[in-house]
């Protein structure tokens, strides 16, 4: 009951610190609303189709690294809830580690095959975001952000196909209990990672789902006539999601709004107007999974 309150608390600051920014943005909600019902009928529904496709493949993604054999439509519902929880849980760090336990409970597999899974998932987007993220140096030339979260992301793929660097951290864990854990953990990630052809798989379907993610992204910016080239829209997308890293409130709220409007008010463009793009792509990108997930909780409850 304690958690429930702290984090309805922190939603209701986050959007609380949202309007903050609105309103010193110089961005009038109700024209903003305006402007939204006023979105055409055909935008809308190929931004929804891009969102349900990068919600497959994440699915499907997913579904590889934790090996489950649950049939599709009750892994689709079952990892919705797992979304649900993230976003709605204090920090995104809780809201991971509170996936280890649904994904346990729903979709039937061990607590560390679960987190395993959910760090590897975690590492390919890190690699790509990285990727993706170097366009900002054209922007801001000094930044090693980009380059630190990529050493960041090869150093964790080297260090879970590592076996002597497993059997040398197994020998410091005095507890029995914790050391067949961490076993288990690194066992599953070293036989996922040292296959080539599953690494190639979520490799691939990692740029599809993020390359679907960034057309949208982009698009609506392009909407809000913010004219920007795509390789720097899908850097500043990158850079947006590496700070929901850094957020105390549920689904990164604040961090990736002011991250996205920071970086675009540097390049030239109305706070205002890029926050409005910003709210909308949030919409899909975050609102709309926690209606669907609370509708998917509540079918399985």
């Amino acid at each position: 009951m304690r958690s429930a309150i702290t984090t309805l608390f922190l939603l209701l600051f986050g959007m609380f610190c949202l309007y903050i920014i609105s309103v010193f943005s110089g961005l009038d909600i109700g024209e903003f609303v305006k402007v939204v019902f006023s979105i055409p009928f055909h935008l809308l529904s190929v931004w929804l189709l891009i969102t349900l496709i990068e919600y497959i493949l994440q699915s499907v993604r997913f579904r590889i690294i934790c090996g489950s054999s649950q049939p599709l439509k009750d892994f689709f519902l079952h990892y919705n809830i797992g979304h649900l929880i993230a976003f709605i849980s204090p920090s995104r760090a809780i809201g991971e580690l509170a996936r280890v336990f649904v994904f346990h409970k729903y979709l039937k597999i061990s607590k560390e095959r679960s987190l395993s899974s959910i760090v590897i998932e975690r590492i390919f987007d890190i690699i790509v975001l990285a990727f993706a993220s170097l366009g900002i140096v054209s922007v801001l030339s000094n930044s090693y952000l980009p380059v630190a979260f990529l050493i960041l992301a090869l150093f964790l793929v080297v260090f879970l196909t590592n076996h002597s660097l497993h059997s040398f951290i197994l020998a410091l864990v005095p507890s029995k209990h914790l050391r067949d854990f961490t076993e288990r953990y690194f066992l599953h990630s070293r036989e996922l990672l040292n296959d080539k052809k599953s690494f190639l798989q979520l490799f691939m379907l990692s740029v599809l789902l993020w390359m679907l993610n960034f057309i949208r992204y982009w698009s609506i910016l392009a909407y809000f006539s913010i004219q920007i080239p795509f390789e720097l829209s899908a850097s500043i997308t990158s850079i947006s999601y590496f700070a929901v890293m850094f957020s105390v409130f549920p689904g990164g709220l604040v961090f990736f709004e002011g991250a996205g409007t920071g970086l675009l008010s540097l390049i030239g463009y109305s706070p205002a107007i890029v926050l409005s793009a910003i709210f909308v792509e949030r919409i899909f990108s975050y609102w709309l999974w926690i209606f669907i997930g609370m509708v998917a909780f509540t079918i399985k409850e």
